[in-house]
C-alpha cells in the first residue's frame, strides 16, 4: 500500500495531504486518559495484542480495527465501545455490516459486552423498525 501512497497518479494532492495529516495525528500522544481503563471488567479475557490495541485506541476519538480474519475485531470493537460508553465518551454505537454477519454481531454482543444494551437489527424494507430506532434516545432506557 505504501508504494501507492506517494503516487500522484493514484491520489490527488489534497487526498494525500489529508492522509498524511491524519497519520501524523495518530503518532501524537492524545490528551486525557492514555490507557484502556484498568477497572474495566472483561466478560472474556483479551489476548495480548487485543489489549495492546485497546490501550492504543481508547484515548482516540475515532478508530479503525484492521486485524486479520479471526483475530477478534468484533471482540475488540465491543469492548472499546463499552469502555467509551462507561466513560461517557459516546452514548450509542451503530454497526453497519453485511446481512451474513448480523447474527454473529448479536451473539458476540451477548457473549462479550459487559453492559446491558438495547440492540436494533434492521432489515431492508422495515421502515417501522427504523423509526423506532431513531426514536430511541439512549442505550440505557
Amino acid at each position: 500500500m505504501n508504494k501507492h501512497l506517494n503516487n500522484a497518479q493514484m491520489y490527488s494532492q489534497e487526498a494525500l495531504d489529508v492522509f498524511n495529516k491524519k497519520r501524523s495525528e495518530l503518532k501524537k500522544e492524545p490528551a486525557g486518559e492514555n490507557k484502556f481503563p484498568a477497572w474495566f471488567d472483561f466478560k472474556s479475557k483479551p489476548y495480548g495484542f487485543q489489549k495492546k490495541s485497546l490501550d492504543k485506541y481508547f484515548p482516540l476519538d475515532e478508530a479503525a480495527i484492521f486485524f486479520e480474519q479471526g483475530c477478534g475485531k468484533t471482540f475488540t470493537s465491543i469492548n472499546l465501545a463499552a469502555a467509551w460508553r462507561m466513560t461517557n465518551k459516546i452514548d450509542s454505537v451503530v454497526v453497519i455490516c453485511p446481512s451474513s454477519v448480523k447474527l454473529v454481531w448479536q451473539e458476540e454482543l451477548e457473549k462479550h459486552c459487559p453492559l446491558p444494551i438495547q440492540e436494533h437489527v434492521l432489515s431492508s424494507g422495515k421502515f417501522k423498525r427504523r423509526k423506532n430506532l431513531l426514536d430511541t434516545q439512549s442505550d440505557f432506557q
